[in-house]
């Protein structure tokens, strides 16, 4: 049904719903007609405010229905990515220009909550662009933006809630569950299970060990360029822990020389047209007009100066956390005597489609979302917040917090075709803990396919993969991340 406007008084003045929280009508042209709310959050800072969309399950049930909480990475980038292109009620496909129902959307029989965080991420609010962040402050910050959540929905105060998310959300999940199962208020959070996809947990693993391998495994890489970074970069020498105290990046190798960065560069200039967030993605051209139609050249501009700023961003922070460390670190200098950061990284992706930016930077789509004008425009990823995160991992959380919370339902979901965060290095983190097989590797299928593999461990750990999937596996497959989430609110293994 379309909500008409005394409805939309009604709900706005209601003892349920204060007047910070919007219902959104016809949001996506027809194409869903379902309730959405949106609006802003308080947090522990003054000037900071959290935009959030929430979409209530589309089943009449959906007061006494689970909660789930979905984050997506960066550090700083929006979680309307995930409502919009992964699991949402409706999305787009990548350079499809347009947006479609989704039958496979999480919300079909569970409450959905996007929150875009830390401020200034998204379409979030702060007076303070330049201010410093870390996991720590990420947490106690979400965590009272979700009591004043519920402080709001008051009918979804007490049902059960989940926290999920990918990527660097691997680090926000685990540090955002302490808080919440920490928290000595009275009216807690009734957290069941957090359930994380291609997430960065383990620096010493995760990162550079693991893409070059799984680089070199699916012949992106060769096996003489591959054994020539063996020997030169010595990754097995790699200590990322010392990076916790000194303020540079967790992911840069100490003591990189410059034949080492040769090496790295060609590894780089390997991946160009090779989408790292899944490598058998098809990439679009960008030396044409051959997008989406005769129309594409706004859409292409958008598409190069969007990966040009990322890449400088990047670059300006690598080397500004150096500087920062020159004292306490020892850097191989090149032939110019220059000192020279590590410059391995894989490309975003072989270009960001602009859909969604175009979306919601449309007046239409602002006014809609009750938008105010001098609100910034949307981006995926926030470069202010970046450039001001330092990053953290979470492999405590695996190691000691479970135990604490024997309870918490906790799965781990990979994408195997993700070159970002690979299956690789997450079956090497997990690995470490020594941990003791419960249910013994196996396959799983839907409709009498296998889709992956799934295993579980004595303290509770899920783990499956999708196969085929890249970094962000509800885009890939969203059939399977659906009996995926299903089975882990039912807490069965499919």
């Amino acid at each position: 049904m379309k909500y008409f406007p005394f409805y939309l008084f009604l709900t706005l003045f209601s003892n349920s719903y204060l007047a910070t929280s919007h219902l959104i009508f016809d949001l996506f042209n027809s194409t869903y007609s379902s309730e959405i709310y949106s609006g802003y959050l308080d947090t522990d800072i003054s000037g900071n405010k959290l935009f959030y969309i929430f979409t209530p399950a589309q089943s009449p049930q959906n007061k006494s229905l689970p909660v789930i909480l979905w984050l997506n990475g960066g550090p700083s980038c929006s979680a309307l990515l995930g409502l919009l292109t992964e699991i949402g009620p409706v999305c787009t496909d990548l350079y499809s220009n347009n947006f479609t129902y989704n039958n496979y959307s999480w919300n079909l029989n569970y409450n959905l909550l996007f929150i875009d965080t830390p401020a200034g991420v998204g379409l979030s609010i702060t007076n303070n662009k330049t201010q410093e962040w870390n996991d720590t402050k990420f947490a106690i910050s979400s965590y009272k933006a979700l009591k004043d959540f519920f402080n709001e929905f008051i009918d979804y105060k007490n049902n059960d809630f989940y926290l999920a998310g990918e990527s660097y959300a691997g680090v926000y999940i685990p540090n955002l569950a302490k808080v919440i199962l920490e928290s000595e208020d009275e009216d807690k959070i009734n957290l069941i299970g957090v359930i994380i996809g291609n997430g960065i947990t383990d620096w010493n693993v995760d990162y550079i060990n693991a893409v070059n391998d799984f680089s070199y495994n699916h012949a992106i890489y060769s096996k003489e360029l591959y054994e020539y970074y063996l020997n030169e970069c010595k990754p097995q020498q790699y200590n990322y822990n010392i990076f916790k105290e000194e303020n540079v990046l967790p992911f840069d190798p100490p003591n990189v020389t410059h034949k080492c960065n040769e090496i790295l560069q060609k590894f780089n200039d390997l991946y160009d047209q090779v989408d790292v967030y899944g490598i058998y993605r098809k990439c679009k051209k960008v030396n044409n007009n051959t997008y989406i139609n005769n129309n594409s050249f706004i859409y292409k501009n958008t598409v190069l100066k969007s990966i040009n700023r990322r890449k400088k961003i990047y670059f300006e922070k690598i080397i500004n956390k150096y500087n920062l460390s020159l004292n306490q670190t020892n850097l191989n200098k090149n032939n110019n005597n220059e000192l020279e950061p590590a410059i391995d990284f894989n490309p975003i992706c072989c270009q960001d489609d602009p859909t969604v930016e175009n979306f919601l930077n449309s007046p239409l789509t602002r006014k809609k979302l009750f938008i105010d004008n001098s609100t910034q425009n949307w981006t995926q990823c926030n470069d202010d917040v970046y450039m001001s995160y330092k990053e953290g991992d979470s492999i405590f959380f695996y190691q000691e917090f479970m135990e604490k919370y024997p309870n918490l339902r906790v799965w781990f979901f990979s994408g195997d075709a993700d070159a970002c965060v690979p299956t690789l290095g997450t079956l090497r983190w997990i690995n470490k803990l020594g941990l003791k097989v419960e249910i013994e590797w196996r396959k799983w299928f839907i409709d009498e396919q296998q889709v992956g593999m799934i295993q579980k461990y004595t303290n509770g750990l899920v783990f499956l993969s999708i196969k085929g999937a890249g970094h962000m596996v509800p885009q890939d497959n969203r059939k399977a991340a659906k009996v995926m989430i299903d089975a882990f609110i039912k807490g069965e293994m499919p």
